[in-house]
């Protein structure tokens, strides 16, 4: 009896079926994933300062309005919109020098600027320079208004306001009175600063 021969059939590889991405898919993935992200950021933040003005009643002022807010804020300032706090502004505890410095902002048209930035930034959110631009814009803007304050109003007065108001809240689309190092625009507002300037600009620059 012949002896029974066994054939082994050859098992077929399994082939791995997922479609390997490249490099530059998975670049253009990850760009448009993070624009996205900061798409809905801005949106986001659009809609929460429309939620501020919405139905809300404002007191005209010098071509802006006046919007009172219940929370404790800083004032600040977006579109024609100055938004203050009801108590302190009821109380009449706001410096006029404020409401002067937030009406140049909205005077000089800053929001459209800091609009266009963020908005710059969604789509070249990789490239470090618009940061550092985003930033120079800012610091240009308190500056401006700083020159024009400055022009009507005593210098050192203006500079001891600033410094009363050293704190501020991080903000994203709007202009804050006290956003900017502090130090950079007392040093701005005196080409020459004076002992009694210097002395405050070194308290400025203390950690």
């Amino acid at each position: 009896m012949e002896p029974e021969t066994i054939v082994l059939q050859k098992i077929p590889e399994v082939t791995n079926s997922v479609e390997q991405y490249n490099l530059g898919e998975i670049l253009m993935l990850s760009y448009w994933t993070i624009a996205s992200f900061l798409f809905v950021i801005f949106i986001r933040n659009l809609l929460k300062m429309y939620s501020k003005i919405r139905r809300k009643k404002y007191i005209s002022y010098n071509g802006s309005k006046l919007i009172l807010i219940e929370e404790n804020l800083t004032p600040h300032s977006f579109l024609t919109y100055i938004f203050l706090n009801k108590t302190a502004f009821r109380k009449e505890t706001i410096e006029p020098e404020i409401l002067c410095h937030e009406l140049t902002h909205i005077k000089q048209h800053h929001t459209v600027d800091v609009l266009l930035i963020e908005l710059v930034i969604v789509f070249f959110w990789f490239n470090p320079f618009i940061y550092l631009y985003q930033r120079s814009v800012e610091e240009n803007h308190e500056f401006a208004v700083d020159r024009e304050m400055a022009s009507t109003i005593d210098k050192h007065n203006y500079a001891n306001l600033l410094l009363h108001l050293s704190v501020a809240k991080q903000q994203m689309l709007y202009h804050n009175f006290s956003k900017v190092p502090l130090n950079k625009r007392i040093s701005m507002l005196f080409s020459k600063p004076s002992k009694k300037m210097k002395r405050i600009i070194y308290v400025l620059i203390i950690p």
